[in-house]
């Protein structure tokens, strides 16, 4: 759907459910976005996948891939969109700590902050952060 020189943002599928539930239940990856960080069972966060990445008109979320591999190495997410007020909140996370610190979360956010501005007309895109 959106591709930089190393990655592309595509849409979540099923399939990506396994990988997610393993980010998901893996606190260095999930601290940033994550308070309560709570362990899930699959269901959970196959229901949590359902209904809130793929089952809202208020969110957008996109699995970040990496190009050369097709290997899944993360999420970003534009939630809480209010087209009314044209802002949301933006989330990341990078689940394959092999990709940490090369550059691959800047690469997404460009490509998603992009998408924000200049496809959803949004004016104001912010986080949320809970960093120490």
């Amino acid at each position: 759907m959106f591709v930089s020189e190393r990655i592309r943002l595509r849409k979540m599928i099923e399939e990506d459910i396994r990988v997610y539930h393993t980010w998901r239940n893996d606190i260095d990856v999930m601290i940033s976005t994550s308070p309560a960080l709570d362990l899930y069972t699959y269901e959970e966060t196959k229901s949590f996948v359902e209904t809130v990445i793929l089952g809202t008109n208020t969110s957008k979320s996109y699995i970040i891939e990496e190009r050369e591999t097709d290997q899944p190495i993360g999420i970003t997410s534009l939630i809480h969109i209010d087209s009314k007020n044209r802002n949301a909140e933006c989330i990341i996370d990078l689940g394959d700590k092999n990709s940490w610190g090369k550059g691959y979360g800047t690469e997404a956010l460009n490509l998603l902050l992009d998408y924000a501005f200049l496809e959803l007309n949004l004016h104001r895109v912010f986080f949320k952060s809970i960093f120490r």
